[in-house]
């Protein structure tokens, strides 16, 4: 487990220190069971909104077998004028790894909402939702379905800590429905 979540680590490091021409940010959040880090960084802005790509390395120690998920996307970001705070979101990530002994290929849509109020300077709210149907999973996957939710407080202009709870399910073939990770963990965010 730890070393390939140090390979995750070193990996995205590596990528977050090469790119210096926009903002960029890397999370790393854990709990009992789960570890995880995930590198943003925005490739291109608009008047209207900005477009972020972003990587991540999901490691999770289940009762009878040891988890390991990546993923990378694209996301489009606008904020709507109406409610001063509030962006909203889409993307498309590809999903990789292997989920209860098995591999795990597939594409999934989701959207995205992140809340900033500016009389609560400082905390931010925020949820995403993706899902991979059956039409665009490969190896032994089925379906992946995940949900997340968190609440965070910029402590300093470029760190964060945050809590949040995230579910992530599959189905795979032959085995049915299996738990990849589920459950409150919390976190760190650093921005570049």
């Amino acid at each position: 487990m730890f070393r390939h979540f140090v390979i995750a680590v070193t990996v995205i490091l590596v990528v977050s220190l090469s790119r210096c021409a926009y903002a960029q940010t890397v999370d790393l959040h854990v709990n009992d069971d789960t570890a995880e880090i995930q590198f943003r960084s925005v490739i291109s802005e608009q008047v209207y909104g900005y477009m972020e790509f972003n990587a991540r390395f999901l490691y999770s120690s289940e009762k009878h077998a040891d988890n390991k998920l990546g993923s990378a996307g694209v996301d489009a970001y606008g904020e709507l004028e109406a409610v001063p705070g509030l962006e909203m979101g889409v993307g498309t990530k590809l999903y990789g790894g292997r989920v209860d002994h098995e591999g795990v290929l597939g594409v999934g849509l989701g959207g995205l909402l992140r809340y900033a109020p500016p009389a609560l300077n400082g905390f931010v709210f925020s949820g995403t939702l993706y899902y991979v149907p059956k039409v665009s999973s490969f190896l032994d996957l089925e379906r992946l379905l995940e949900s997340g939710l968190r609440l965070g407080y910029q402590i300093i202009p470029n760190a964060a800590v945050y809590v949040g709870y995230r579910n992530i399910q599959t189905h795979i073939k032959h085995d049915g429905r299996s738990r990849v990770a589920e459950g409150f963990y919390g976190g760190l965010e650093f921005r570049f």
